[in-house]
């Protein structure tokens, strides 16, 4: 509930964008962080995020979506070179 009047508070005397930015942040932030700790979350979210670009390519959104799938790789890499050297066997990517 005090979430919700916080946003409330925000959109009333901001406008609609800070509301749409801090929420898109807070949806944003968890992914960044499961994309690069997680690579198994990370190949999920990128087939996903790549079936729905198609949808939303339907709408004619002028957007750079290919460019956010692009920095998704880049955080995806990152995470795997960052087990890789947490992990030195490969375990990371068999599973374990």
């Amino acid at each position: 509930m005090t979430i919700s009047i916080f946003f409330s508070f925000i959109i009333a005397h901001y406008g609609f964008l800070p509301g749409v930015i801090i929420l898109l942040t807070l949806i944003g932030l968890p992914i960044i962080y499961g994309l690069v700790v997680y690579p198994k979350f990370g190949i999920l979210v990128y087939l996903f995020l790549a079936y729905v670009i198609m949808f939303v390519g339907k709408f004619e959104i002028d957007f750079p979506l290919g460019t956010i799938m692009d920095g998704m790789i880049v955080l995806f890499f990152l995470g795997l070179f960052i087990q890789k050297k947490r992990k030195k066997n490969g375990a990371f990517l068999k599973g374990q």
